[in-house]
């Protein structure tokens, strides 16, 4: 399969004594970039997502779009996690952009082996609107071909997995 790596079978198959399904199992291994889906109480106020990196083969450059319901949820602040990814800065939207989609930039000017690995490439966090009503509301992420690149500066393909915010 195309961006999968066989890793094995779901059970063994070496003593069957009647009908058996046996399944393949894969992992990813094209490079994925998931907004992680949160589910909160409505009269918590804020919310936190994690974006997350799979199968990084080291990114030097990353230009991301978040774009979410402007109506239910308002951009507050970014950050990476303590320790991530050393080489990259990471810029976020200033206080006066008030809609989506938010840009986030990533970037470097040489990468170390702390830099390939899967984690949390940025947390973004959210104020919950007064207004807001029980749901789920999508985190649609977004990037032009060139926005995401390795250290070599060549594009880089990507898998994107929205995610949501779920208020109950």
């Amino acid at each position: 399969r195309k961006d999968y790596a066989f890793t094995g079978w779901d059970k063994a198959f070496d003593n069957i004594t009647s009908d058996l399904e046996v399944t393949a199992q894969y992992r990813v291994t094209k490079l994925t970039i998931r907004a992680e889906s949160v589910t909160v109480n409505k009269g918590t106020g804020e919310v936190t997502v994690a974006v997350r990196v799979l199968n990084n083969p080291g990114i030097l450059t990353t230009l991301l779009r978040v774009d979410v319901d402007d109506s239910v949820l308002g951009y507050k602040r970014v950050a990476k996690p303590a320790g991530a990814y050393p080489s990259l800065n990471l810029t976020g939207p200033g206080s006066k952009i008030t809609s989506s989609p938010y840009r986030f930039l990533l970037d470097g000017m040489e990468l170390t082996e702390a830099d390939k690995a899967d984690g949390v490439l940025f947390n973004i966090t959210f104020t919950i609107k007064d207004t807001s009503v029980n749901g789920k509301y999508e985190i649609k992420l977004s990037y032009e071909d060139g926005d995401i690149t390795d250290e070599s500066y060549q594009a880089l393909d990507v898998n994107l997995e929205n995610g949501y915010i779920i208020i109950e």
